[in-house]
């Protein structure tokens, strides 16, 4: 019984603020007849611990400012739960606007605390000498803050993070974000599951995610002007990466880099990617237990003399990989290798049905127990007809069933 009295005393030691366009602006805001008009009047009060529970509304003024200058919309202190009430359907906070070089940013972070249930909007970070004043213009989070069940969009970092840096980010949608002279459009050094990262744009890499991970998640439609479309230097697992993009002098259309001491991809599908110079689904990757279906590369010097191609794969590992439909699509008079080009490690993998006008399947790659055609030189390769059902597993009949090799990695796949 003494247990259960001090766990709720402490309990209610812990303050809740209310934000509502129809309160009446009246100090302390702790019910809703006087809850605050403003989000910044009441996040300015709440402390370690305390909770913000926010009313149906557009939340579009006020200003907090923090560090030297830096303005937001609203900053959280330590451990402070920022939730709505009924969802991100009906309840926004708006930065901005959002225009190149000037603006608001739609939340700041001290340390730690909770994002839930929000529609972030439109923030923007500033041209500034400091680079800590051009990054994450919807969300400056810290690596412990989760935000949950939020859309994060249109937002424009000066530099990186245009959507959110740092952060654990579940069951959400980051959607339109952009680093306009950096990296990580939609997220960067953040924690991602089950979420969908979209449409977000980046002048340098990682328009989806830069650094971090991300865990059933959907990465789609994101473009970037140097390496990594969909993600780069990440960890990856459980995901679906389609329909991004880099520009056509640009590697990894999927992602690129993830692999030794910055992750990997396991379980993982791309398809409909596009590549510039290589890897039009994946570039510098370790690869487990993944498809990549209809990539390509359109990159117009995408030729062998200058060490360019691959479709599907460029300079990446693969390990229990299928790789299919992928396409080598450029304009060059010696455009090779549909499939994978350079790709020094591959095992236990299909390399099938990819064209291009020279070595539709494969060149300069090293293969050990694996299909591809012509029969590649290794250990246990052969040729012909994967025979595959139509989720791309191995059908009845397929001559890769039992002539595969075990390895390490496969006790904890």
């Amino acid at each position: 019984i003494a247990c259960v009295m001090l766990a709720a005393g402490a309990a209610s030691g812990q303050s809740t603020y209310y934000v509502a366009p129809g309160g009446s602006h009246t100090s302390p805001y702790d019910t809703w007849a006087k809850a605050a008009t403003q989000l910044v009047a009441a996040t300015d009060l709440a402390g370690n611990g305390d909770l913000v529970l926010v009313s149906n509304g557009v939340y579009d003024t006020g200003i907090s400012i923090v560090l030297d200058g830096l303005t937001n919309r609203v900053t959280l202190g330590t451990n402070v739960t920022l939730r709505s009430v009924n969802g991100p359907e009906v309840t926004t906070i708006v930065g901005g606007p959002a225009t190149i070089g000037v603006g608001v940013r739609s939340i700041y972070v001290w340390s730690d605390g909770q994002i839930d249930g929000f529609t972030v909007s439109s923030g923007a970070t500033p041209n500034a000498n400091a680079a800590y004043k051009r990054e994450g213009a919807n969300i400056w989070a810290t690596p412990t803050t989760l935000i949950t069940n939020c859309i994060v969009k249109d937002g424009i970092a000066r530099n990186t993070a245009g959507g959110i840096l740092n952060g654990i980010v579940k069951n959400s949608v980051i959607s339109g974000n952009r680093a306009n002279a950096g990296s990580g459009g939609g997220l960067y050094e953040c924690n991602a599951f089950d979420s969908t990262i979209i449409s977000n744009t980046a002048a340098g890499y990682g328009a989806g995610l830069y650094l971090g991970s991300a865990s059933n998640c959907l990465i789609s439609y994101n473009s970037c002007g140097n390496a990594g479309g969909g993600a780069y230097r990440a960890t990856l697992i459980d995901c679906v990466l389609e329909y991004n993009s880099v520009l056509a002098s640009s590697w990894g259309g999927g992602s690129s880099e993830c692999q030794g001491g910055y992750g990997s991809v396991t379980r993982s599908i791309y398809r409909h990617n596009v590549g510039g110079y290589g890897g039009g689904a994946s570039y510098k990757d370790t690869l487990y237990s993944c498809l990549l279906v209809s990539n390509r590369v359109t990159g117009a010097n995408a030729h062998y003399q200058l060490g360019r191609g691959g479709g599907g794969a460029a300079l990446s590992a693969l390990n229990n990989c299928t790789v299919l439909y992928n396409s080598n699509e450029s304009a060059s008079t010696n455009a090779h290798a549909g499939g994978v080009y350079q790709c020094t490690g591959i095992s236990n993998s299909i390399v099938w049905h990819n064209t291009a006008p020279f070595d539709s399947n494969h060149i300069d790659s090293a293969f050990a127990y694996s299909l591809s055609g012509p029969v590649p030189v290794g250990d246990g390769n052969i040729a012909g007809d994967p025979v595959l059902s139509a989720t791309f597993g191995l059908a009845a009949g397929s001559p890769c069933i039992d002539t595969g090799t075990n390895a390490d990695w496969m006790a904890t796949a």
